[in-house]
């Protein structure tokens, strides 16, 4: 889902369902800045098909046109969604290697994309979690929604907060 304010001064160039259910992206104009916005989510879980279903999307960011040419990443990329994984030790509460599967692809996207964590960029020893669930009578805190956007954007986003969830979502946002 990506949403749009429809008394902004936005116009949707092109829309894009790079994997359906999974991956969509919009190429929108506002006032005179040309913007990608993408949406994801990943599939959750530990098994080995989960983890290769997350490293495929973030390979496909890698390389789809959409996202720019390889070694020629867009410079106003956002992407924002529940990635299903964590990237640092910091942003999970439990000592467990669940969820840091994927924290290489990960790592190498924001390489190649030229991505930063704004949230971490900005606090980068905070605790702020999106996710908590039970299991075995512990209670487990995640940081597992996040938003990357191209490091060229850092002058243009001034402000990032962490809202709790009103019961419309299992996460955070």
């Amino acid at each position: 889902l990506i949403a749009i304010n429809p008394k902004a001064n936005i116009k949707i160039i092109k829309k894009y369902e790079i994997i359906p259910g999974r991956l969509l992206m919009l190429k929108i104009k506002w006032s005179d800045i040309t913007m990608h916005i993408a949406c994801l989510y990943s599939k959750s879980g530990g098994s080995k098909e989960d983890i290769a279903e997350r490293t495929e999307i973030h390979n496909t960011i890698n390389t789809h046109e959409a996202f720019g040419a390889p070694g020629k990443p867009l410079e106003n990329l956002i992407i924002g969604g529940d990635w299903n994984c964590v990237q640092y030790a910091i942003d999970k509460s439990h000592t467990s290697d669940y969820g840091l599967q994927n924290s290489p692809e990960f790592t190498d996207l924001e390489i190649t994309k030229g991505l930063v964590d704004w949230w971490r960029n900005k606090w980068p020893n905070s605790r702020v979690y999106t996710r908590e669930h039970e299991h075995q009578g512990v209670t487990h805190s995640s940081r597992l929604d996040k938003f990357l956007n191209h490091q060229a954007m850092n002058g243009i986003i001034d402000k990032i907060t962490h809202e709790k969830s009103l019961g419309e979502s299992d996460h955070d946002t």
